[in-house]
């Protein structure tokens, strides 16, 4: 009989998740056309500038509930870039954050969040270590839907944002496999990237070793830009 689970290397490097590039609604664990006229009415809007936008990674933090509606909205934010965290998550990838860029346009998507909702994310994205909660004001943020928005929430990370070359190292630039790639040869070159994701996946110590290693090629997001919440 085959063995049906993913294989979780070729999970982490699969990071973001394939995000659709429509506006949808996250309902019942699965994704659905999102309607012009969405009623977004007490929902915060958090920005999404990696797998949280992914209804893959929403049905692993949320479940198959049919509760559990979330409208997802494709957006450009201005003078910012969505690039990688310097940590790996605990699933083998390493992660996205979002990083200022005058004249930049980054691809995002904004999740509509209830409180409820809001709290249970905040489980997920280890507050306080690799991520804080903040609020982002006087943004220029023009949804799919024709919403333009001036402040809205995001998770930022606390380990700073990767830079190559000096440069943000951005998603859209960077595949996940090639972002580990890269950072493997300077981390593990005796490693193929199997090897090293396996062991970033399996080993805690090895990952936090590697997250440690990875500050090094790191800056922070200003902290006058950002109002901390979490």
């Amino acid at each position: 009989m085959s063995n049906s689970s993913p294989d979780p290397v070729a999970h982490a490097l699969r990071y973001p998740f394939d995000p659709p590039t429509e506006s949808y609604v996250f309902e019942g664990g699965r994704a659905r056309p999102m309607d012009r006229n969405q009623n977004i009415d007490d929902r915060i809007p958090v920005i999404a500038s990696g797998s949280n936008a992914s209804p893959t990674r929403l049905a692993e933090k949320f479940g198959d509930d049919s509760n559990t509606v979330i409208p997802v909205e494709t957006a450009t934010l201005n003078d910012h870039v969505a690039a990688y965290s310097a940590h790996v998550a605990r699933y083998g990838s390493i992660a996205a954050t979002l990083h200022p860029k005058i004249g930049a346009d980054a691809a995002v998507h904004v999740t509509w969040l209830t409180p409820n909702q809001a709290e249970r994310m905040h489980e997920t994205e280890a507050i306080g270590l690799n991520y804080g909660f903040y609020r982002l004001k006087e943004l220029t943020l023009q949804t799919g839907t024709g919403r333009t928005l001036d402040n809205a929430y995001a998770y930022i990370s606390l380990r700073g944002t990767l830079h190559v070359a000096d440069r943000p190292a951005t998603l859209e630039h960077w595949p996940q496999p090639a972002i580990v790639d890269h950072f493997r040869q300077k981390l593990a070159p005796t490693l193929s990237l199997d090897a090293f994701v396996s062991r970033l996946i399996t080993e805690p110590d090895y990952r936090r070793t590697a997250t440690e290693a990875l500050g090094a090629f790191a800056r922070l997001f200003p902290d006058e830009a950002l109002e901390r919440l979490l």
